[in-house]
């Protein structure tokens, strides 16, 4: 726009026929047509001074982390409408939604389904669907290194004799493969993840604490044939893993045999009878075999040790990087409405928050920190956040400010000059300048920190016009300067 309205002042100037308010009217006109469009696409920011006001402003959309900016990047839709529940994967590059329908009537067979939303391809896809009568999902358990979960569901359906009762299910979802299959399960099975390989094993009981039998699932989500448990052998009490996820180790509680007389105290005469003994066992995902083990192992899979992270100082916050939910009421006459406000928080002696979502819910963020869920209204909701060394983020922001100052104050610049033209080379006074100048360019946003220092009149005799300031537009670290020829230029010093 900058270059075509001055190769038009430069036509009209070198047109002998047209008068100098002809000119002054057809340029007018052009900015008036132009500039309120810019200005609605490029809203004026509140005036900030330096790099201090700068990050102290609440109402923008980041935060500062130590010397860390965050910026929150406008939200995404993830999935769409029925989503009840919904987690990040492990590594906070997949989310797994699950819709079910509100409808609780066991007379009604509803659609459920598990959707896979993927942060890298923008993507959503479902991988799971079942129409099932009051269905609710009861657990949902993720691997710790690797991207599979298995959720647990429960739903009301007929028997044979078309007496209703609760069935119980499980769904195998592998985030990576973006496939999902049902495990097949009877009531009270216990599934358990490997902490690094895709597999588990499933444990299964016929009477209550009773191990019936051991399967393992495969990598695929496919279960292998049971290994057969000795009878009367309880329910594990401990279930570790190996350090590299390929054996599942399980301490269980055994009768005690002749073969085992060495475990029975000396002295004692009652026996074997009645007497157990706690052993563990290995189970070899691989080979699906079980081995007795001779003493309790070593190379198991431990989770991080919370005492190695730092103590927060005191009189600042335990959180870091938080989101809190805020409660409050809209109210219009009569009328309230109840909204739940989520807000991205940081921790420390300085704490500073932005507004996530003005009514959501079950907010999580990323593992990976660089992004946030929420549901709003059962759509899945993802805000990506942007991070960069603070210096660099402080510094691109004051050269955003900057050169929406330096655009307003070319663009009042012409403003002054097309004035000046019109009334053959007098300036407005400072009194008459603000509405000299809206007369021409009426947008508000305009003259945000706009001042008129010339006290008006024509310039006197050896004064020379690209030299003298008539007004100036302060910004970050500086202003812009409007001189009397009509062009403008910014000022550090200021």
């Amino acid at each position: 726009m900058r270059t075509m309205l001055s190769d038009l002042w430069y036509l009209f100037g070198k047109s002998s026929f047209l008068s100098g308010m002809t000119i002054t009217y057809v340029i007018s006109m052009l900015f008036k047509i132009c500039l309120p469009v810019y200005a609605q696409q490029n809203p004026v920011p509140q005036r900030l001074t330096g790099a201090r006001e700068l990050e102290a402003a609440t109402h923008l959309s980041y935060l500062f982390e130590g010397q860390t900016a965050i910026r929150l990047m406008p939200a995404e839709p993830a999935i769409g409408q029925g989503v009840t529940r919904a987690e990040w994967s492990p590594d906070g590059r997949y989310v797994v939604a699950v819709r079910v329908p509100l409808i609780a009537d066991p007379q009604f067979a509803l659609p459920v389904s598990v959707v896979l939303w993927d942060k890298t391809t923008h993507r959503s896809t479902e991988l799971w669907n079942r129409r099932l009568a009051a269905p609710e999902l009861s657990g949902q358990i993720w691997a710790a290194k690797v991207q599979v979960c298995v959720l647990h569901w429960r739903w009301m359906e007929a028997d044979e004799n078309g007496a209703w009762g609760v069935r119980e299910g499980m769904v195998w979802a592998d985030a990576a493969r973006g496939t999902a299959r049902e495990l097949t399960t009877h009531f009270g099975d216990t599934v358990f993840l490997s902490p690094m390989l895709a597999g588990g094993i499933l444990l299964h009981s016929e009477a209550r604490g009773i191990l019936h039998s051991i399967r393992v699932i495969s990598p695929d989500g496919s279960m292998r044939p049971p290994i057969l448990v000795s009878d009367d052998v309880q329910q594990p009490s401990r279930v570790l893993w190996q350090a590299d996820g390929k054996q599942c180790y399980l301490e269980m509680s055994v009768p005690i045999t002749v073969q085992d007389k060495n475990d029975i105290p000396k002295g004692d005469n009652q026996g074997t009878k009645g007497r157990r003994r706690n052993q563990w066992y290995a189970v070899d995902l691989l080979h699906s075999q079980i081995v007795a083990l001779d003493k309790e192992p070593a190379d198991v899979y431990r989770l991080p040790d919370t005492a190695a992270f730092p103590k927060p100082v005191p009189g600042t916050s335990s959180r870091a990087l938080h989101v809190a939910a805020v409660s409050t009421e809209l109210k219009h006459g009569s009328v309230e409405i109840p909204l739940h406000a989520l807000w991205l928080e940081t921790g420390g002696p300085t704490p500073m928050s932005a507004l996530l979502c003005a009514d959501g819910t079950r907010a999580q963020i990323a593992p990976s920190g660089d992004a946030v869920l929420y549901l709003e209204q059962t759509r899945v909701w993802v805000t990506a956040l942007q991070r960069t060394p603070r210096p660099i983020f402080t510094a691109s922001i004051l050269a955003t400010h900057q050169d929406d100052v330096k655009y307003r104050a070319w663009t009042l610049a012409q403003a002054v000059r097309m004035w000046s033209a019109a009334h053959e080379g007098i300036l407005p006074t400072s009194d008459e300048a603000l509405t000299a100048l809206q007369s021409l360019m009426p947008t508000e946003a305009l003259y945000a920190g706009f001042r008129y220092v010339w006290v008006g009149g024509a310039l006197p005799v050896g004064v020379r016009p690209a030299y003298t300031v008539v007004a100036e537009i302060l910004g970050p670290g500086g202003c812009a300067q409007i001189f009397a020829d009509g062009h403008s230029a910014w000022n550090n010093n200021k």
